[in-house]
């Protein structure tokens, strides 16, 4: 099956700072690929230089067979790619519906696909429908990212990149979250990259798994491979370098 997106040898950074180094990882269409690593390891920073917002000191980094490497964020966006960053990134003083037509600015589409996009929200989230007039603010953690999902699937990506969702939540409502991820693939077709650190959530749900420490990849293969909990554990329990 080929990658919808591919990185090689991926350096990236802050200024002076290099946090990732000869990061490589692939995205195949209708698949979830998760990246684990501790505090640390590099996994936000890899997935802001993907999706463009960090500098490439090194790499190449390929979406449906394009070199994007030096392609600016808002032009990414334009290719078909979707990006939740960490945190529930929302307007809580606006409305549930504000956040959703201000997810719609920019992307050139008429008044009647707007409204069929905003349907399709709701219909995709039926809690976002019954609370639309509310501000995002009074939404619960996990609804407050279903909008943020909801706001990056209205451009309809054909690569959704999750940074860390289950972040702050609580183990209930990190499972509902996990099921969105896997109606995402199964039912809409995408392609997921997701930061996580929830590891038995995470290996639940993914089909290829890519472990991060110090910058680096440790470790690439199928979520399904015998013995990769050890994996996992061993890097996350390893000492920090020097």
């Amino acid at each position: 099956m080929s990658s919808i997106l591919e990185v090689t040898g991926l350096t990236s950074g802050y200024g002076d700072l290099t946090v990732v180094r000869d990061v490589s990882l692939s995205v195949a269409p209708a698949t979830i690929t998760a990246v684990l690593g501790r505090n640390g390891a590099g996994k936000t920073t890899t997935l802001k230089a993907i999706a463009g917002l960090l500098p490439v000191g090194s790499g190449e980094i390929t979406f449906k067979g394009e070199l994007i490497t030096k392609v600016p964020a808002y032009r990414r966006r334009a290719l078909g790619f979707g990006f939740v960053q960490e945190n529930k990134r929302v307007f809580k003083r606006r409305s549930v519906e504000e956040n959703l037509i201000m997810g719609l600015y920019g992307l050139g589409v008429k008044r009647r696909e707007e409204e069929e996009r905003l349907e399709e929200a709701y219909t995709r989230f039926p809690i976002l429908k019954e609370r639309r007039k509310l501000p995002a603010g009074f939404l619960s953690g996990g609804q407050q990212q279903m909008l943020a999902i909801a706001v990056s699937l209205l451009n309809h990506p054909s690569l959704l990149m999750l940074d860390e969702p289950s972040s702050g939540l609580a183990p209930s409502i990190v499972a509902e979250v996990m099921q969105t991820v896997q109606g995402l693939r199964d039912v809409d077709g995408l392609a997921v990259l997701l930061i996580e650190q929830a590891v038995d959530t995470t290996l639940a749900v993914a089909d290829h798994v890519v472990l991060l420490d110090v910058g680096r990849v440790v470790h690439s293969g199928p979520a399904d491979q015998p013995g990769l909990r050890k994996i996992v554990e061993a890097a996350y329990m390893a000492a920090p370098a020097a």
